[in-house]
């Protein structure tokens, strides 16, 4: 399985069995920028996905309940979102996913901020300007 987002600002997962069109399509990152990064943990029988972009935000998926590849027009989160963290101010370049079950995640964006969060608890630190 491999996930990949775009400027289109989609996130494809893809069956490399069967490259020819993919598996899955996530839309939900805004418009203008698209996805600067994806990563993924399988957690027991759960996949969780974790998408970053240009619309300031990082998505978690979780893939399993996305159902179809679109989503109806003025919907509030895409089908098989399951946590929006909105909390940087510029677009967000990087990000990870925490050790199996610890609930962690880190994102980085392009103003050189670093926000280590977890679902429940929000913003757990936050680190300003690290580049400079």
């Amino acid at each position: 399985l491999l996930a990949s987002g775009g400027k289109d600002a989609l996130v494809k997962l893809w069956d490399l069995r069967h490259p020819s069109a993919p598996l899955t399509v996530l839309p939900g990152h805004g418009r203008g920028g698209g996805v600067n990064c994806v990563a993924w943990r399988r957690e027991g029988s759960s996949l969780l996905l974790a998408s970053a972009g240009s619309d300031k935000k990082v998505f978690l998926w979780d893939p399993c309940r996305s159902g179809a590849a679109s989503v109806p027009e003025g919907a509030r989160f895409a089908r098989g979102v399951v946590f929006i963290h909105p909390g940087h101010d510029a677009a967000v370049r990087s990000l990870s996913i925490g050790a199996c079950g610890s609930g962690l995640f880190a994102s980085a964006d392009a103003a050189g901020d670093v926000h280590v969060w977890q679902v429940a608890e929000g913003i757990l630190q936050e680190y300003d300007n690290c580049m400079g």
